[in-house]
């Protein structure tokens, strides 16, 4: 996400009070600009193209990937914490809140969101430690974690002390393992989800 004097959000949500409330939000705040309010998801998708704001704030899931291609993205949804939460980090979204969590933790999210990392509620997090790298080995675990660091595979290589062609295949097989198509969604799994493990924030 680009530094910037302010922080440049849009707001698309379909439910009008979740827009106001937002909206009240973060306009005390001194160092965040509102650019854009819909509610429609066509006019989200175009704004966000167009607008290129630093962080959108969503309410319809479907709108992640195209989202996500242009800013980092907080999605604010009444789905199940764990499977719709785990679903939008793979899309793309950096961060996933209930419906009815505390406006504080909106702003948590946003702040959280802008220095580079990731939320989720607790219970998601807690799937992702049980459940999520008993498909990984030890080493793939490892991978990914510094894929999570930002770090490149031949950086990955030398920091492991293994070759870059052994990086290489168990990024493709932690591709197959957890159903991700291409090693940007495994940058964004493992700076979200599979930070989990790594101390990422929570809420709820």
């Amino acid at each position: 996400m680009p530094r910037s004097a302010s922080l440049r959000v849009l707001i698309a949500h379909p439910e009008p009070i979740v827009r106001y409330g937002l909206r009240v939000l973060l306009e005390k705040e001194p160092d965040v600009r509102i650019v854009a309010e819909v509610a429609d998801e066509t006019e989200a998708a175009r704004s966000v193209r167009q607008l290129r704001p630093d962080l959108a704030v969503i309410g319809a899931t479907p709108l992640i990937s195209d989202a996500a291609q242009h800013t980092a993205v907080i999605v604010i949804a009444g789905e199940n914490a764990i499977d719709a939460g785990l679903a939008a980090i793979r899309a793309g979204a950096a961060a996933y809140l209930l419906r009815d969590c505390q406006l504080d933790d909106v702003l948590h999210a946003i702040r959280v969101v802008a220095a580079g990392q990731t939320v989720l509620p607790r219970a998601a997090v807690r799937i992702v430690q049980e459940n999520r790298f008993e498909q990984l080995s030890h080493r793939e675990i490892g991978v990914l974690q510094l894929v999570g660091r930002g770090m490149s595979n031949k950086q990955a290589a030398c920091e492991l002390g293994i070759t870059l062609s052994t990086v290489k295949s168990h990024v493709s097989a932690i591709l197959a393992k957890l159903e991700l198509s291409s090693r940007t969604q495994l940058a964004l799994y493992a700076a979200g989800a599979a930070r989990a493990s790594l101390n990422c924030r929570v809420v709820g």
